[in-house]
């Protein structure tokens, strides 16, 4: 499944699967013109069978609201290099994990280093925040959970 979010001021997305694979990738889309770039809302819940997610595009100083959920199944989410905001991510019986490129090039081509801080509480809880600017980590949320299973965001 392909989803592209267009907004003006508000993208609003829910990808609702009962006991089906979440599988897809996401498009944010912008044609604001008060330099917002956007602020969407995305989410998918699922039972019993992995999700899989991808925001394959997101323009730079867009807003992200992701919240993620399955259970007894693994869920992976890789988010659009020019993700700024925080994460929570939680599972019953396995460590969160969290990836990104430490080298990542600046997706506004101003040369900064993109901050990523990890944070882990009681093993199986994970939080934290990505930051290409001083601020940034206000910028979005997502909310990864499953159950009995691994769960993995890459940044």
């Amino acid at each position: 499944m392909r989803v592209y979010l267009f907004t003006v001021t508000l993208g609003l997305n829910r990808l609702p699967f009962s006991a089906r694979r979440i599988d897809g990738d996401i498009s944010l889309v912008s044609n604001t013109t008060d330099g917002t770039q956007g602020s969407y809302y995305t989410y998918a819940r699922s039972s019993n069978a992995p999700g899989e997610l991808s925001v394959v595009d997101a323009p730079p100083d867009s807003h992200l609201d992701l919240e993620a959920r399955t259970s007894n199944s693994p869920l992976h989410v890789a988010l659009h290099k020019t993700y700024e905001g925080t994460f929570d991510l939680l599972t019953s019986m396995w460590y969160p994990n969290v990836e990104w490129q430490p080298d990542a090039e600046d997706p506004k081509g101003l040369g900064r280093t993109r901050r990523v801080h990890v944070d882990e509480i009681k093993g199986a809880h994970t939080t934290g925040y990505a930051a290409w600017a001083s601020g940034g980590e206000k910028n979005g949320t997502v909310i990864l959970r499953t159950s009995n299973s691994p769960v993995r965001l890459e940044l």
